[in-house]
């Protein structure tokens, strides 16, 4: 098995051997034979690996999340609550969304990191 694989809160087990289709949608189809159901998903891909490469990949992560601004994180926090369960093709949440990401932008913690970045030193909050 790929594996299992939460969506909307079912657990979608995932056969050996099942591969997207080709293109750029990447589609995979999967009909769990224990209940009949069909799960569609899309720009699928496998990402099974060993617990030391997921480690690895985890620690790059948290890295990545530890040098980012505190307030940039806090905001974008904010943006996705408000945002959540909103169609991100609709014209107010893009709007909304270009609004939040000018505000941080024009922030004081913005000027520190883009200032720490062209002097090749670490940001004021690390």
């Amino acid at each position: 098995m790929w594996g299992a694989c939460s969506i909307e809160g079912a657990q979608v087990h995932i056969p050996n051997g099942a591969q997207p289709a080709g293109g750029t949608d990447a589609h995979l189809g999967v009909v769990d034979q224990t209940n009949g159901n069909e799960y569609d998903m899309w720009q699928a891909q496998r990402t099974a690996v060993d617990g030391g490469e997921l480690d690895a990949r985890l620690e790059r992560l948290l890295d990545d999340l530890h040098s980012a601004g505190p307030q940039a994180q806090a905001h974008c926090k904010r943006l996705l609550a408000a945002l959540r369960g909103r169609d991100p093709f609709d014209p107010q949440v893009a709007e909304q969304t270009a609004r939040s990401i000018a505000e941080v932008r024009a922030g004081a913690e913005a000027r520190e990191g883009i200032a720490a970045f062209f002097a090749k030193r670490k940001a004021g909050w690390i």
